[in-house]
């Protein structure tokens, strides 16, 4: 398993039952959409978090990893 695949199962394991349910369902979804279509989600959804879509985390944030917790 590599390392973004682990920091991503930790914060699927974070999750409330509910919300891994959610997830799985979104997931789901998402991997139905044509590539054109799933850019512009990724996009949508980096700016619905106040990130740049191109940025790359080089080292700790204040706030901590939204994925992670670290």
């Amino acid at each position: 398993m590599t390392d973004n695949v682990k920091k991503v199962m930790a914060g699927y394991l974070a999750l409330t039952a509910a919300e891994q349910s959610e997830f799985i369902d979104e997931l789901n979804e998402f991997n139905k959409e044509p590539p054109e279509k799933k850019r512009m989600i990724k996009k949508g959804l980096y700016e619905s978090l106040g990130r740049n879509a191109e940025r790359v985390l080089m080292g700790p944030v204040s706030t901590g990893c939204p994925c992670c917790g670290k």
